[in-house]
């Protein structure tokens, strides 16, 4: 899991969405899968939204926000 964090955070750094010490900090140290734990690993550490339900119809109706969405709220 660590190993998956490191390139997230690395992902994060080259697209430009961690842009202080504080939010690199808390991606290097909050543990993603746990806000996640009926989705693999690989999922929760990708740089995407993790579904967490879903209307009838198979649309997405609430999720965990993608990584760079969070970065990117820190820095307002």
């Amino acid at each position: 899991m660590s190993e998956l964090r490191h390139q997230l955070v690395e992902q994060l750094h080259t697209d430009n969405h961690i842009r202080t010490a504080a939010v690199e900090r808390a991606f290097r140290t909050l543990p993603r899968h746990v806000f996640a734990p009926d989705v693999a690993v690989e999922e929760a550490y990708a740089n995407d939204i993790i579904p967490t339900r879903h209307a009838p119809d198979g649309r997405v109706i609430s999720s965990v926000s993608a990584p760079w969405l969070q970065a990117d709220t820190h820095l307002r």
